[in-house]
């Protein structure tokens, strides 16, 4: 939720480093991102979702594309068929790699 942090707004003083390139701004969601990470477990749902219903509504951003990402595999490995919606950051895909079986 970074993106949407009116804090973390790329501006000239941070050298356009910011993470909310969008210059979205709302102190409501800001909060939320706080209570966000200082909440444990189903509470976090709760906050989450509020998040959400504001951002719904808001729309501050449309994406008109997806990111397609590719990853290679070991021989033998089929966790990405199955697991289709990989977590991929930084050119890493790991998700539930503890899981992965080799045939």
């Amino acid at each position: 939720f970074v993106t949407f942090d009116g804090r973390l707004g790329a501006l000239p003083e941070n050298r356009w480093s910011g993470a909310n390139f969008n210059h979205y701004v709302k102190q409501n969601v800001d909060r939320l991102i706080d209570q966000l990470y200082a909440t444990v477990g189903e509470q976090q749902g709760q906050v989450i979702k509020q998040m959400a219903d504001i951002l719904a509504e808001d729309v501050p951003v449309l994406p008109l594309y997806f990111k397609t990402s590719f990853v290679a595999v070991r021989q033998g490995v089929r966790a990405m068929i199955e697991d289709y919606p990989a977590t991929v950051d930084s050119g890493a895909a790991a998700r539930r790699a503890y899981l992965w079986d080799r045939s």
